[in-house]
């Protein structure tokens, strides 16, 4: 791997599923074979080993590759150290260095049937459906297709073209090599039926591409074909069949049915050249182009690694019209007393997709955390913190189709650490629920919950352009100007690379944030439960207690988002 110039902070990666009751399906469902890979609640946790051993052999990372030496059950004993409560499921992603550090990051996950992270059958209790796309371009295989590491844009950009915005979306999306070939999945391994296969001749009915076409070697990959669900066979994208069905896995989800959509996908992209395309500016940055491994672009990775960032997934038990209007109604309320004001900035409803447009501003308490001031050189970050920032909000709701798309980010110190929240709502339908929201009061029963998943990502500036620098003497009506270093600083701060620093102060910004999280969900099932019981009145009486707890009868800076003219109550700025 001499040849290739990784960024400083790559990493190698594995995701997977703890949950208790996987031991004991396991007994039940799993041949026998070398290494169990039931034998703990870590979904195919020695599969997952080998995989990064696999990676650190690869890319020469002999200190990574003695710690992934361990016996599985010692290295199940260290991962239990993270697990908060034993008795839940739980999504884990492994994250190791060169220098062998292991970091473990863990979020909430779904309840599921154990069972579907068993081999399928025909069957298997399955209802859910994937819709599966076939990438528009090609990938060109490399070392970063065949093993998981940081480095994920390309898996983004194919997302991306096929339409799919969200990782809760019941969508795929296949990537092809320059040959034609299928590789794998954005974030599963595809199955499909045998071609060759006659009648009454044995061997496995199931075909999953092989590594040699350049896609990901996956940990419920190598479970599928050591028990002999499948076998390798070259699938040129051409000979899918639009309504094909499919066969999808992963580690954290398990085994899930799919139905090729090709005709769907042309029809989307000929009405629709950018599917979505008031999200690409909410959910990232343009992308890079993608290219060969030969050409050593150490930037093709920056964003993905460069950068912490913190995911969860939580599931309310309301209908997705309450969880969206709560979301509007949600300041103040017992848990966000640092919120100051409110503001509408801009709202709208888009003609051609029915969709409400919001745009608002928040005003917080908020100091830069004692954490990072500590690692900032004198002068930066002190005598102007002033207590308070703003944080700009924006979101877009389909109430036809049941989902709401949000990002936020801080107005203040992006030079610093910038913070950008992004959360995807959607509905979940549970058994004898209705299929369209279409038409229906916010009091009508139904039978359906909502799921929110919520990324966070951190990103660190700190030391780069003119943060650190002192301009130099030139005329005040002179808008450019060059910065030249500072001296070195004594203390913590000189001890410390930019780099490292950083690293540092997006560890902190991640840390706060999963009380932020936390905060923010017992703040909107507080305003759930006002809707409950008390509809718009008891939330906006709610919202009267919580204001007046806080700054008296005056209602401080509330009151005059609070107040209208005649002095009566309004909710005009949250009503959608």
């Amino acid at each position: 791997m001499s040849l290739i110039v990784l960024p400083p902070d790559f990493k190698i990666i594995s995701s997977l599923r703890y949950d208790p009751a996987l031991v004991a399906v396991g007994k039940q469902g799993a041949a026998q074979s070398s290494t169990d890979p039931f034998s703990t609640p870590y979904y195919l946790l020695p599969y997952h080993q080998a995989r990064l051993r696999n990676a650190a052999t690869c890319f020469g990372w002999g200190k990574a590759l003695a710690f992934l030496q361990q016996d599985t059950n010692q290295f199940a004993k260290y991962l239990d150290t993270f697990i908060p409560d034993d008795t839940k499921p739980w999504r884990l992603r492994i994250v190791m260095d060169k220098m062998g550090t292991c970091e473990v990051e863990i979020n909430p996950t779904t309840l599921m049937d154990p069972l579907n992270l068993l081999l399928p059958s025909e069957t298997s209790p399955q209802t859910t459906v994937w819709r599966v796309y076939i990438d528009s371009e090609r990938i060109a295989p490399s070392v970063f297709t065949t093993h998981k590491t940081t480095a994920r844009d390309f898996y983004t950009a194919a997302r991306l073209r096929s339409g799919i915005v969200s990782l809760l979306e019941q969508a795929e999306v296949l990537l092809v090599n320059p040959a034609g070939e299928l590789m794998e999945g954005s974030i599963t391994t595809p199955y499909f039926r045998r071609r060759d296969l006659a009648e009454g001749e044995g061997g496995p009915a199931w075909i999953t591409p092989p590594l040699s076409s350049g896609g990901n070697a996956g940990t419920t990959r190598h479970y599928a074909l050591t028990e002999g669900f499948c076998m390798e066979h070259t699938i040129a994208a051409t000979d899918l069949v639009d309504g094909e069905e499919c066969w999808l896995s992963n580690s954290v989800r398990g085994f899930i049915r799919g139905k090729i959509a090709i005709e769907q996908a042309s029809s989307l992209n000929k009405q629709h050249p950018q599917r979505h395309p008031s999200f690409s500016a909410l959910l990232l940055p343009p992308l890079p182009p993608i290219y060969p491994v030969s050409i050593h672009q150490s930037s093709l990775y920056e964003s993905s690694a460069i950068m912490k960032f913190f995911e969860n997934v939580f599931t309310y038990d309301y209908s997705f019209p309450a969880v969206s209007l709560a979301y509007f109604l949600r300041y103040p309320n017992p848990y966000s007393r640092h919120v100051l004001t409110t503001d509408v900035i801009d709202r709208y409803v888009d003609p051609s997709t029915q969709r409400l447009h919001t745009t608002r501003l928040h005003l917080k308490k908020s100091k830069v955390p004692s954490g990072i001031l500590k690692l900032l050189p004198k002068g930066i970050g002190g005598s102007d913190n002033s207590g308070q920032s703003y944080i700009l909000e924006t979101t877009i709701v389909d109430a036809k189709e049941g989902w709401m798309q949000t990002e936020s980010r801080n107005m203040e110190w992006t030079g610093i650490l910038s913070v950008v929240e992004k959360q995807f709502y959607q509905r979940q339908p549970l058994e004898g629920a209705l299929d369209t929201l279409e038409g229906l009061s916010l009091d009508d029963k139904r039978s359906e919950q909502t799921t929110v998943r919520t990324t966070v990502t951190f990103r660190s500036r700190f030391g780069q352009g003119k943060l650190l620098g002192r301009k130099k003497a030139e005329p005040s009506s002179d808008h450019t100007g060059d910065y030249e270093e500072e001296a070195p600083k004594r203390g913590l701060f000189s001890s410390l690379s930019t780099a490292g620093i950083q690293r540092t102060i997006e560890l902190i910004g991640l840390n706060r944030t999963r009380d932020a999280v936390l905060k923010s969900k017992q703040g909107m099932n507080v305003v759930l439960e006002r809707l409950r019981s008390g509809g718009i009145v008891g939330v906006l009486e709610g919202m009267r207690q919580d204001r007046e707890a806080v700054y008296g009868p005056e209602g401080g800076p509330w009151k005059r988002v609070w107040l209208t003219g005649n002095g009566h109550a309004s909710i005009e700025d949250d009503d959608h």
